[in-house]
């Protein structure tokens, strides 16, 4: 695909070059001179210039001085200079004649090719209307001080530009750019300007590109075209859906307000309440259906949209020449967000429990097992649910361990458990959480009593704990309200006793079934199963833990939540897991 092709695919019909080859030679000259004022002593003639350093104008003087050369020695003079400034960078500048071809290929008019000082008086009065135009950018000045590029930035920033700006520069390896885009995005994020919603993102070009041995000048031009215009192209569509969205939602919100009170009371709030969950439960639904709605609509029919696929397939034939090694964190942070409701949700607003629930050992406690084991809770969500009035079909439901597993498909190795089960009862979750794999240990399930997990959501911080002196939290949901009393009593019995002594060997102490969690004591239940009474913990002066006061603990917090309709599937999946036909073994063969 050729250059021109691509500008056209990109609406690009200007380029612009700001580069400091593009000054006055002589004044260049004497920058580089003033950089270096050892040359003096290959060439005398400039010496005056630098003795009246303090009481006059030595860069003036050294361009007079270095008009006043001859010819050949002018030419000597900026062999020379530029010699000892390649010595200082640790690669070779762009010659005159890479330039060139490169301002041909990008078709870079003679009136568009600007130094620094130019570049400065031209962007001034930019009024952001450079919708169809592309900048090229230096990044550094010879001789002059700092990344001079990004001050040509900033002032593109400030005007609000609609341009794409590119970055030539030594500072970035080839296939490497992304990193130091990065940085310089970061470095100019405070200038004037800054604070548009979303601002034009930058490329940056490695001069090593243009510099190699048998550089391919086109091919590397393409490249960059294409790396900016993946770019360009999702700004315009988000900038577009980002107005979009927010007249999605003031109309879905003005549509609500017009909902009569008495509708309101009945299809709204009181369903969240029978539901066991926030009254405006379903207002957040409503609200995200509508926006959901209006975006697909603006995704499938929109202009901008529309251009910026043919954009994206006009670019696809041109090959970039390396492979990202993962996603990233951000787009796995957005996928995450898709399949996972972190504590921040859940447990501050004190969601009962669900399908899906994901509990690990609480490392607020000094006394809690140390391993990262993940557990998820399984169950018929309509069973599971807390009504209002404290009712729930089931009592208890199933906690499955989690097996983290490494990118090789192996299990992480988790020190309190070197024998992880890796067989048919072990589905794999085929979803990430968390930006990990996981598979189901259906082998060491335990089917435990939700009474006791209801503490997790009567407490901000997900921990199934009762302390001494608790009281119900302000926010507590009608059905967390209803169970708090009778949740937290056989706590309060056990925490109205003296601490008891720890039993001799082989002795038999009276437990109170109440606080049993489950009937399975192997690993990795065998430190959960009950809940235990323990002393205040005061943590030695900057220990990382926190003080601690007499509790009844089962060790376990609610870290997040598994969302649907993924939580859906693995209930489904461990059901059929463990629904399978078994048979007597075969004895002839």
């Amino acid at each position: 695909m050729a250059l021109g092709d691509i500008k056209a695919a990109l609406g690009i019909d200007r380029v612009i070059w700001i580069d400091d080859v593009f000054g006055d030679p002589v004044v260049d000259l004497a920058i580089l001179a003033r950089a270096h004022p050892n040359i003096q002593d290959e060439f005398p003639e400039l010496r005056a210039a630098f003795q009246i350093e303090g009481f006059g104008d030595v860069d003036a003087e050294l361009a007079q001085a270095i008009r006043d050369l001859g010819d050949d020695r002018r030419t000597a003079l900026r062999e020379v200079l530029l010699q000892q400034d390649a010595e200082q960078a640790p690669t070779q500048e762009l010659s005159a004649d890479v330039i060139e071809e490169a301002c041909g290929h990008l078709g870079v008019a003679k009136e568009d090719r600007w130094a620094f000082q130019e570049g400065d008086a031209q962007l001034a009065q930019n009024n952001g209307d450079d919708a169809s135009v592309a900048y090229v950018i230096d990044l550094k000045e010879g001789g002059g001080p700092g990344q001079r590029g990004l001050d040509m930035l900033a002032q593109l920033r400030a005007a609000n530009s609609a341009g794409v700006a590119f970055i030539l520069t030594h500072e970035a390896a080839i296939g490497g750019e992304a990193v130091l885009e990065t940085q310089l995005a970061d470095a100019i994020a405070g200038a004037a300007g800054a604070q548009v919603a979303l601002p034009q993102p930058l490329t940056v070009i490695s001069k090593g590109r243009l510099t190699a041995d048998g550089a391919n000048i086109e091919g590397a031009l393409s490249i960059a075209l294409k790396r900016a215009g993946l770019r360009r192209t999702l700004h315009r569509v988000l900038t577009a859906a980002s107005s979009r969205a927010s007249e999605a939602y003031k109309a879905t919100a003005a549509s609500l307000l017009t909902v009569e009170p008495e509708r309101l009371e009945q299809f709204v709030y009181e369903r969240g309440r029978v539901e066991g969950v926030s009254e405006l439960s379903v207002v957040e639904r409503a609200l995200s259906a509508g926006a959901s709605k209006d975006l697909r609509t603006f995704f499938a029919s929109n202009a901008i949209v529309l251009a910026g696929m043919s954009a994206l397939r006009a670019l696809q034939s041109i090959p970039l020449d390396t492979r990202a090694q993962d996603a990233g964190p951000i787009l796995a942070d957005l996928r995450n967000s898709e399949v996972w409701d972190g504590s921040e949700v859940i447990n501050a607003a004190f969601t009962p429990l669900a399908n899906g629930d994901v509990f690990c050992f609480d490392n607020k406690d000094p006394s809690s097992p140390n391993s990262p084991r993940l557990f998820v809770l399984l169950g018929q969500p309509c069973d599971i649910m807390l009504r209002p009035d404290g009712r729930r079909v089931s009592d208890v439901a199933m906690l499955v361990p989690l097996i983290e597993q490494g990118d090789d498909g192996l299990p992480v190795p988790d020190p309190n458990d070197p024998h992880e089960d890796d067989s048919d009862k072990s589905p794999e979750l085929p979803f990430r959480f968390q930006s990990k794999k996981f598979k189901l240990d259906l082998r060491r399930l335990a089917y435990v009593r939700l009474d006791v997990l209801d503490l997790a959501c009567l407490r901000p911080d997900g921990c199934v704990r009762v302390e001494a002196g608790h009281s119900p939290p302000s926010g507590l949901l009608a059905g967390g309200k209803s169970i708090y009393e009778r949740r937290t009593s056989a706590a309060d019995s056990c925490l109205a006793a003296p601490v008891p002594i720890a039993a001799a060997p082989g002795q038999r102490m009276p437990i109170d079934d109440r606080l049993l969690l489950t009937m399975s004591s192997n690993a990795p239940w065998e430190r959960v199963r009950m809940g235990v009474r323990m002393e205040a913990y005061v943590p030695p002066p900057g220990h990382h833990l926190q003080a601690l006061p007499d509790r009844v603990t089962w060790f376990l917090r609610r870290e997040g939540r598994i969302r649907a309709p993924y939580s859906a599937f693995l209930l489904e999946r461990a059901l059929r897991t463990l629904g399978r036909r078994a048979f007597d073994s075969d004895y002839t063969i």
